[in-house]
């Protein structure tokens, strides 16, 4: 039997929330507030309007797209801190970037977001020519039932 929709995005919620938290505890021991807390902030902001937007009628018509841009877009805020840890810790001993603020960085961050928007728009078609089912979810309607 296939899990209610609210239950599949209240536990991805759940799991975001947990990676945000632990983002915070593990990787920025930086002390002070600064853009990983604001970006964490944000994704968590951005994530609470996605389960509303699959949750309740609240956003209209465009609740199926702000629920599915949303938690793509989450996804990809995962990802810049991600990929910043990773390229200013590893190789151990000799990272590929000095820190967080190097030109590199902001271009794989550019590209990232690049490659979110083109997701995004395909998203955004997929869903168009779904037709809406109020049985589905907005997410599962970008999976094709063969």
């Amino acid at each position: 039997m296939a899990q209610p929709a609210c239950f599949r995005n209240g536990l991805s919620a759940l799991t975001q929330i947990c990676q945000c938290r632990g983002h915070h505890a593990f990787c920025y021991q930086h002390g002070g507030f600064g853009k990983p807390h604001a970006l964490g902030i944000i994704t968590l902001v951005v994530l609470a309007v996605a389960v509303i937007a699959g949750a309740t009628p609240l956003f209209g018509k465009a609740s199926r797209y702000v629920e599915v841009i949303g938690f793509s877009l989450t996804f990809f805020f995962h990802f810049i801190p991600g990929v910043t840890e990773t390229t200013t810790r590893l190789p151990p001993g000799d990272p590929l970037f000095a820190n967080a603020d190097v030109p590199e960085l902001k271009i794989i961050t550019g590209v990232l977001f690049l490659l979110f928007v083109v997701g995004a728009i395909q998203q955004y078609r997929r869903l168009k020519q779904s037709p809406v089912d109020d049985n589905r979810t907005s997410i599962d309607a970008l999976v094709r039932t063969r």
